[in-house]
């Protein structure tokens, strides 16, 4: 279906935190059809015609999989469009908090006075902290596992941080160092996944035929 160039370069514009969703609904035979307009123009447009802005119309492709059924797991989707703003916000925390524990991992001169007592306050900050955001709760029967997998490994994190509160031991403190370091490293991949699978996953392109 054709759409307006001039509305497709203000979605462009927009980013990708907000998603814009077109629908094109086949009366007939009363079927719902969608596609996330910001990663189509990201992950197919920008791709196949890099010079659509001096064309008038574009026509959009959606795939035929992509009908609204509320009674399968591919609604979940809109769980996931719904909350792609909050999820973001997680990604860059997760980079964040990375960032900031490698740093002391490798005795950077500008976290090297950072004792490892302090750096497990940090760790127990970090977890409470991502915990408290509201992108965890399932919803439906369908799920990115990565994102449970993560949740997992918080909260094991944040139970074993209250064993160590009790019983202080130096083995347990080099664990908790490292595991904090790795369960931040795994959060902060999920942008990537995110990026490169998740924003791919409804749309005309091989990678999300494979995928689905």
């Amino acid at each position: 279906m054709p759409i307006d160039v001039a509305e497709l370069a203000t979605i462009e514009a927009m980013g990708s935190s907000v998603p814009v969703i077109l629908f094109w609904v086949d009366v007939e035979l009363h079927a719902a059809y969608y596609v996330c307009m910001n990663d189509y123009i990201s992950k197919v447009l920008l791709v196949e015609n890099p010079r659509y802005a001096e064309q008038q119309t574009v026509s959009i492709r959606i795939p035929a999989l992509n009908r609204i059924d509320a009674e399968t797991t591919d609604f979940t989707y809109f769980w996931l469009l719904a909350r792609r703003s909050k999820l973001y916000s997680l990604f860059n925390l997760f980079n964040y908090q990375f960032h900031e524990l490698d740093f002391i991992r490798n005795r950077h001169p500008s976290r090297a006075d950072i004792s490892a007592s302090q750096a497990l306050e940090m760790i127990d900050v970090f977890v409470s902290t991502n915990l408290r955001l509201d992108v965890w709760g399932r919803r439906g029967d369908g799920w990115w596992a990565p994102l449970e997998d993560i949740h997992g490994a918080l909260t094991t994190l944040r139970r074993q941080m209250e064993e160590f509160k009790l019983i202080p031991t130096p083995q347990l403190e080099k664990r908790l160092m490292h595991y904090g370091w790795d369960t931040m490293r795994r959060g902060a991949n999920l942008g990537r996944m995110y990026e490169e699978i998740v924003r791919e996953w409804y749309l005309p392109t091989h990678l999300a035929a494979s995928l689905r």
